[in-house]
């Protein structure tokens, strides 16, 4: 909702629960006590076609920055990610302030196939070229003995 401009939504989702209630921890003391807790959140009934139903305001997640790793890129900042990191790449980088992208492989504008952008370079503010020898401590390859 925050890279789309949606400052807050209304959902059923926490309705009756500590989450739209309050007083959940943002923060906590160097003793383990509660610093800081969540305030109450608005809630309101709509007239439905089930009929009346309650709904809790959650605004949108937007940061100041805004860290992302794509497979290729240009220098106008449009990307392509790799697999399972276009699940929430592009929704990150689009809720950030600044968006700062490292990409492997770094190419010319025009060189990217338009319909395999994944991250338009309207929401990219920064391309850093990393390579591809960088290490990704997160993918492991696993594979099982024959036979097993």
């Amino acid at each position: 909702a925050g890279g789309s401009g949606i400052a807050a939504f209304f959902t059923q989702t926490g309705v009756g629960t500590q989450v739209a209630e309050g007083g959940l921890p943002r923060r906590y003391n160097p003793d383990g006590s509660i610093a800081v807790a969540s305030p109450a959140k608005d809630v309101r009934t709509f007239d439905t076609a089930a009929g009346p139903r309650e709904y809790v305001l959650e605004e949108a997640i937007t940061t100041d920055f805004a860290l992302v790793h794509a497979l290729a890129g240009d220098r106008h900042g449009n990307l392509i990610f790799n697999k399972a990191a276009r699940n929430f790449n592009p929704l990150a980088g689009m809720a950030g302030r600044i968006c700062i992208a490292q990409v492997e492989q770094l190419v010319e504008p025009g060189e990217l196939d338009p319909d395999r952008v994944h991250l338009p370079g309207v929401f990219v503010h920064r391309v850093v070229e990393v390579g591809t020898d960088i290490p990704k401590r997160i993918e492991r390859r696993t594979v099982t003995p024959e036979g097993v």
